[in-house]
């Protein structure tokens, strides 16, 4: 079985492109408490390095790079608007 560390630098890789540095653990999330016994792990990296073109090409629209200081104008404007991204940008930027 794989571990979750391990699932989280196989779908970088496969969705982005790049492989992670070491992950940490940041936050556990239940998208639908209380209907749906799900839970979602999110990881943390703070460096990766490029590997190579994604090879999941329907995974993302767009890959790019965004300072952490332009995320609030980015969720503002609705370029980032789903659940499953502004759960965890929101947690980092309130420090958790």
């Amino acid at each position: 079985m794989k571990t979750v560390a391990q699932a989280a630098a196989r779908e970088c890789l496969e969705e982005i492109g790049w492989q992670p540095g070491p992950t940490t653990p940041f936050l556990p999330r239940h998208p639908a408490n209380g209907p749906v016994d799900l839970t979602f792990h999110v990881e943390r990296a703070t460096e990766a390095h490029h590997v190579g073109d994604p090879t999941e090409l329907d995974e993302a629209a767009a890959i790019d790079w965004v300072p952490l200081d332009d995320i609030p104008g980015l969720i503002r404007s609705g370029h980032v608007n789903d659940g499953f991204t502004l759960t965890p940008l929101l947690a980092e930027l309130a420090g958790l």
